[in-house]
């Protein structure tokens, strides 16, 4: 009788894992980190270029934001680091879920994203950003991100443009960071109101 509730235990398990591993390939298949929508290709020419310009910046990022369901999706991202790019191809293929929320129970993150919400030109240490939260390792190269919401305008807030540097700008390369991710805030703007 003993080999009989053992069979069944494992028969059981098995068809337990099975069901999981079906359940996690279909939740991978739909609702993977993949993009939902991407950046039109002009928006992503500008952003490769601003990349390929300035060697202290490590990666780009392009991301929409709907505040009412607090969520944000990633539109595009472009890096330079072949280690970063490579743990960033890493989480997107280890990912379950295109959902990253606005804001999170992190004061620091939520501060931060108040402040870009409300227009502002934010600089911070890459550890007090949900991408560390994301991409820890990342921390070996890049020191902070620069940030501003999309559009640069009050009235309006669509998403975020976020710079990833390998160390903090200078006051210079700030203010030149600062007009280089506004101008393209602008453009992924004006791009996106065509769209609808």
């Amino acid at each position: 009788m003993n080999w009989i509730k053992v069979a069944v235990i494992t028969l059981s398990t098995i068809a337990i894992s099975v069901l999981v591993a079906l359940l996690y390939l279909q939740l991978k298949e739909d609702i993977s980190f993949s993009l939902l929508k991407t950046a039109p290709e002009i928006v992503q020419i500008r952003t490769d270029d601003l990349l390929l310009r300035y060697p202290n910046i490590v990666g780009i990022q392009v991301v929409s934001a709907d505040l009412s369901k607090n969520i944000r999706y990633i539109l595009y991202t472009s890096i330079r680091d072949e280690e970063v790019k490579k743990l960033y191809d890493l989480f997107l293929l280890k990912s379950i879920t295109t959902e990253v929320p606005v804001f999170t129970n992190n004061t620091v993150q939520n501060t931060r994203m108040i402040r870009l919400i409300n227009h502002e030109y934010v600089c911070s240490p890459f550890e007090e950003t949900i991408s560390y939260d994301f991409l820890p390792e990342s921390g070996k190269y890049i020191t902070t991100v620069c940030a501003m919401s999309i559009p640069p305008d009050y009235g309006n807030f669509d998403g975020i443009v976020g710079v990833f540097l390998r160390k903090p700008p200078t006051e210079l390369e700030s203010d030149i960071l600062r007009i280089e991710i506004r101008s393209l805030a602008e453009l992924i703007w004006k791009e996106s109101s065509k769209k609808d």
